[in-house]
């Protein structure tokens, strides 16, 4: 008796929960046409893609900027004047 009680009650949980999915499947296509949705993420993604190629350009202008600047401290660096300048120095 107790078992046919469990059967009874797991078969009610699993239609409830499929009917209860389906209407709430339903309930979000009527909601959110495909369309409508689509288009919003599209138009998020389009924004954000935006603001990366942006960051991007950015950090590629301040990259070059770096790669100078470096180059210019090595040209120092290597040139004879600023060795004897600092050999100079040290006496």
């Amino acid at each position: 008796m107790e078992n046919d009680i469990a059967i009874i009650t797991l078969v009610a949980l699993i239609v409830m929960g499929t009917t209860a999915t389906e209407l709430f499947k339903y309930y979000m296509k009527a909601k959110y046409p495909k369309g409508k949705l689509a288009g919003q993420a599209a138009e998020a993604s389009s924004k954000q893609d935006a603001q990366f190629s942006s960051h991007v350009a950015d950090l590629q202008a301040q990259n070059q900027a770096l790669k100078e600047r470096v180059q210019v401290l090595e040209k120092l660096v290597t040139d004879e004047g600023f060795e004897v300048k600092q050999q100079i120095n040290r006496l």
